[in-house]
C-alpha cells in the first residue's frame, strides 16, 4: 500500500514562493516548479492565468499585486527516488499562500 504525505505550511509556502519566482508578474505561466523537503521532492505542474491589481498600500503602492492564480491545468506529485506518494495537496490552500 503506498504512503500518502500530509503537505505541510511549510511545503505549501516553498512551492507559493517558487511559483511566484517562475511567474514573475507575467499574466500567463506553464511550467514546473520543483522543491525538496527533507528526502522528498514535490513537483508542481501546470499552466495557470495570473490576474492582478495595483496595491493600496503605501508602501507598494501603484505595484501589481497577485489578486488571483487560476489553474488552467495542474499535476502535483511526491516522491523519493523512483517511489511516488499520494498527497492532500489542495490547489486552494496554495493559493493561500500566494494571494496578498
Amino acid at each position: 500500500m503506498k504512503q500518502s504525505i500530509i503537505i505541510t505550511d511549510k511545503v505549501y509556502l516553498e512551492i507559493a514562493d517558487a511559483l511566484a519566482y517562475a511567474v514573475c508578474n507575467r499574466d500567463y505561466y506553464s511550467g514546473t516548479v520543483t522543491v525538496i523537503d527533507g528526502d522528498i521532492e514535490f513537483t508542481l505542474d501546470g499552466s495557470f492565468v495570473m490576474y492582478y491589481e495595483k496595491s493600496r498600500d503605501e508602501e507598494f503602492l501603484g505595484c501589481r499585486m497577485l489578486s488571483d492564480i487560476i489553474p488552467v491545468w495542474w499535476n502535483f506529485h511526491a516522491c523519493e527516488g523512483s517511489e511516488y506518494y499520494n498527497t492532500d495537496f489542495s490547489f486552494n490552500e496554495l493559493k493561500n499562500y500566494m494571494i496578498c
